[in-house]
């Protein structure tokens, strides 16, 4: 596997990180993938867990934005589960309507964000969790 993108050096992860967004709705994955753009992140796509796990093999993501309940062999817990597996200190953020935590996800650094959303509320929880792990 290799970076998703080299950053140039010195520059801030707002330009450089890599986020990788798991969303079947595609006018969501548009949206949210734009909105990650207009900030200045590299994006790349998955309808569903089975294809961000072939991504996942190409390429290694700063950051994974993911729904919970998508169709496919996997939902968004066990993306999760196989992600943990190659790469331990990725974060992930969780998004659902319906799924609801009642207490931590794993033991990784992963959020949860409750849809609807503001498109703006994700990104201010990508930074955060960015800034976490650097």
């Amino acid at each position: 596997m290799v970076p998703c993108v080299t950053p140039p050096q010195g520059a801030p992860f707002s330009e450089s990180a890599c986020i990788l967004v798991v969303q079947d709705e595609p006018l969501i994955r548009m949206m949210v993938g734009d909105e990650l753009r207009d900030e200045g992140f590299h994006v790349i796509e998955a309808f569903n867990a089975d294809e961000a796990l072939e991504l996942l093999g190409l390429v290694v993501p700063d950051l994974i934005i993911s729904d919970v309940q998508m169709p496919g062999s996997l939902d968004g817990l066990g993306l999760l589960a196989k992600v943990r597996e190659r790469l331990p200190t990725v974060p992930v953020i969780f998004t659902s309507g319906h799924f609801r935590p009642t207490g931590p996800i794993d033991n990784g650094p992963t959020l949860f964000v409750a849809k609807p959303y503001a498109c703006q509320e994700l990104v201010n929880a990508v930074k955060n969790q960015l800034t976490r792990v650097a």
